[in-house]
């Protein structure tokens, strides 16, 4: 049969015709598919939403599905393990610095070192090098923060200025501190007000902690050493506050507020700005003061690659993203975070009272998380809530703490 008949050329046609759609099929590689785990309010959700899709537009050959829950670091943490234990886990998600201990520890989390030495394109001398500290365990990076909270001493200017004293500044220490809370409290039946607000809270307590020299758990993090001597001192300094000096409300007294215009001082992290915005007071901020050492305690948010997504190197970008100048700066321009990026913070915190909250990095430390880490706090914080309430002795019941945090550690590394 001649290829010139009409048969002929209608079968090599249709031929043509299904090659040709074919083609585009088979010269072009489907898209990775991955998942990202996210947690909090539903703003939040909505500016993730438009960080992936950025991600996504400059990413065509991969598509993020998008899995939410409301919760905090102990619900996302759950929620990690059931979603691992199903066989479905997260490509990518939210972590704490809290949970780093137990995601590293069960092995949930995707060692970036490999990724992080061939991208020539991240830098990372761009973040503040505590917030990266948060996330490398034993050398290795598991993570990139997204946001970081410095501890700042925040006051009322107004408070300062009607006493005649000179407001915070750089030079400031626990005495000046003291002298300026006395002059600052004005006891009363009926509307007291007060100098300070006491630094009782756990990320307080460890900054004033470690400006003493003090420390919460031994170099290895399998003991807590709260009852050494630089320690107790340190928690007898916040206690007399309350119960000596008299310059802040007690546990059993209500407690005063900077928003409420009845204190003239509070150690605050950011997030704290929205109240103190939203009160009208005229508020202003400096680094908190030195003790023996100048130390400001920080807990960070990030990112991580989930150890069995398989799809490693998209998870790490979509990561890297997240993590980056345009995911940072979309979540920093809501005003409530220290963005881990230097570049970020500079161009986000413009004004002085602002710049102290990433001025303050320069003297941050990460707190010291272990395996099981937010129940030895809980364990930390049930035995100090006695003491500020002045219910228990310091050192014996800090002798008491060592002991009981100690076991829980030793459990916690046991797998217990």
């Amino acid at each position: 049969m001649s290829w010139h008949c009409p048969r002929a050329r209608r079968v090599g046609l249709a031929a043509a015709l299904i090659l040709s759609a074919l083609l585009p099929a088979l010269s072009t590689k489907a898209a990775t598919q991955i998942t990202y785990l996210g947690r909090g309010d539903e703003f939040e959700r909505e500016v993730y939403e438009r960080i992936i899709h950025e991600f996504t537009a400059a990413n065509p050959g991969i598509e993020v599905r998008l899995d939410w829950i409301a919760g905090s670091a102990p619900e996302i943490f759950e929620r990690v393990l059931i979603l691992t234990a199903a066989g479905t886990p997260p490509d990518a998600y939210w972590i704490h610095s809290y949970s780093m201990g137990d995601l590293v520890a069960l092995d949930l989390l995707y060692p970036l070192d490999a990724l992080v030495s061939k991208d020539s394109d991240l830098d990372l001398e761009d973040y503040y090098p505590a917030t990266l500290e948060e996330f490398t365990h034993n050398g290795r990076i598991y993570g990139l923060p997204r946001e970081s909270s410095t501890t700042v001493l925040t006051y009322n200017v107004d408070s300062f200025n009607e006493a005649g004293i000179a407001t915070p500044g750089a030079d400031w220490t626990w005495e000046t501190l003291l002298d300026a809370a006395r002059k600052l409290t004005h006891p009363s039946d009926s509307n007291p007000k007060y100098g300070i607000v006491a630094p009782t809270a756990h990320a307080n307590h460890l900054s004033i902690l470690w400006q003493n020299g003090g420390r919460f758990l031994n170099d290895s993090r399998t003991e807590s050493v709260l009852s050494s001597p630089a320690s107790v001192e340190a928690a007898e300094w916040i206690y007399r506050l309350m119960y000596e000096h008299q310059v802040a409300a007690a546990p059993h007294l209500p407690q005063p507020s900077l928003a409420r215009g009845n204190v003239a001082m509070a150690f605050n992290i950011r997030a704290a700005v929205v109240a103190l915005n939203d009160s009208g007071i005229n508020w202003d901020a400096a680094l908190l003061p030195a003790g023996k050492h100048r130390s400001t305690r920080i807990a960070s948010a990030g990112h991580g690659v989930h150890a069995k997504t398989g799809h490693e190197e998209a998870a790490y970008r979509l990561v890297k993203f997240l993590s980056g100048p345009v995911g940072v700066g979309a979540l920093a321009a809501r005003g409530i975070i220290v963005p881990p990026l230097r570049s970020v913070a500079v161009e986000i915190f413009t004004e002085p009272r602002d710049q102290v909250f990433y001025q303050s990095m320069d003297f941050a430390r990460p707190e010291p998380v272990t395996p099981d880490y937010l129940n030895v706090i809980a364990e930390k914080d049930r035995a100090f809530a006695r003491i500020w309430r002045s219910e228990a002795p310091i050192e014996s019941t800090l002798v008491e703490l060592d002991r009981i945090i100690t076991a829980r550690l030793r459990a916690a590394y046991n797998g217990e």
